[in-house]
């Protein structure tokens, strides 16, 4: 039976012979490193015990095995959808590159083109508004002056009536014929020049009209109008460049004319009404002259002012196609709406 750690002390005065003393000694020695052993064990076995602690089994239901039977199977790694990124080579890369800048930069040539157009139709919004206003103040105060001017003319002609229709004789009427004749000399010759403008300006529309077919032709048939960086041909991206440069400017002379055609219909009309108004009045001369005066050389040339007012019609009407011809070219365009 060992002693314990409490007992050590009374033992060792107890022993007084020499061989006694060094057993004694040697016996304590040992329970000091046994005592010391025990003492610094102690949390280490605690650890040690809470480590082994035995750990939780799988129980398996009756009938169930720890194994499963047949080979094993390996796992299949799952597939997922996604992109995958093609390392591009560096002069694929650069075509790409090149092709995006040259669409690009045709995309932004049609903004500018569409952004000047429509700062065109503004402008042109805003002269007309004004336009429309002058023209309203002259229509205002040239339509006093025609009611002025015809109340005026009615009071001659009712005085001449009175006083002086009696006195008509062939002599007057040719003179008057001959001074109507001088009145329509010059409005005849504007009605020539416009005559020339309007064959110049159709000349010009059909050449206008033979280049821009083609061009609306091949810019659908290139599928300029979808075409895809990278995939588009650098050839295919140039040549659409150029047909949309070539169809601002046949657009822009288009453009011209249909602003020309207007006031040259405004003129024309001008001119028109003054020469109606010369033809009225040589009618009465020319049935005047049949009746009274059959002798007279002023019989012939009075009555010519009825072909010249025909011919004015059919200016007027191909003066119309003409404007229609313009209006419906315009209409026409290369792009899609996509």
């Amino acid at each position: 039976m060992l002693l314990g750690c409490d007992d050590v002390a009374p033992q060792i005065q107890a022993v007084t012979d020499g061989r006694a003393f060094m057993l004694k000694i040697t016996h304590l020695f040992s329970l000091l490193i046994v005592c010391s052993l025990a003492i610094a064990a102690g949390p280490i076995s605690a650890k040690t015990l809470k480590k082994s602690e035995p750990s939780k089994t799988k129980v398996l239901r009756p009938g169930k095995r720890l194994y499963p039977r047949g080979k094993p199977v390996n796992p299949v790694p799952r597939r997922t959808k996604g992109k995958t990124l093609t390392p591009t080579t560096p002069s694929t890369s650069n075509n790409n590159c090149s092709a995006r800048r040259s669409y690009m930069e045709q995309e932004q040539e049609k903004l500018d083109g569409y952004r000047a157009n429509l700062a065109g139709i503004n402008v042109e919004i805003a002269q007309l508004n004004r336009r429309i206003r002058e023209l309203r103040a002259q229509a205002k105060d040239t339509k006093r002056i025609v009611n002025s001017q015809d109340q005026r003319v009615r009071r001659i002609k009712g005085v001449y009536e009175r006083e002086c229709k009696k006195n008509e004789n062939c002599g007057q009427y040719e003179k008057t014929a001959a001074s109507l004749e001088r009145q329509s000399g010059p409005v005849e010759n504007n009605l020539g020049r416009v005559r020339q403008e309007i064959g110049r300006t159709r000349t010009e529309i059909n050449s206008l009209q033979r280049r821009i077919r083609p061009l609306q032709s091949e810019y659908s048939a290139k599928k300029c109008a979808n075409q895809v960086p990278g995939k588009t041909s650098q050839a295919t991206i140039d040549r659409c460049y150029a047909i949309f440069s070539d169809w601002n400017q046949l657009q822009a002379s288009l453009n011209h004319h249909n602003a020309r055609l207007p006031q040259l219909k405004t003129q024309y009309e001008r001119y028109v009404a003054q020469l109606t108004s010369i033809d009225n009045r040589a009618q009465r001369i020319a049935l005047y002259l049949e009746q009274n005066c059959k002798s007279s050389p002023k019989r012939k040339t009075i009555k010519r002012h009825r072909s010249v007012k025909e011919n004015a019609k059919r200016l007027g009407a191909e003066l119309d196609q003409l404007i229609r011809q313009v209006s419906d070219l315009r209409k026409v365009k290369i792009t899609v709406k996509r």
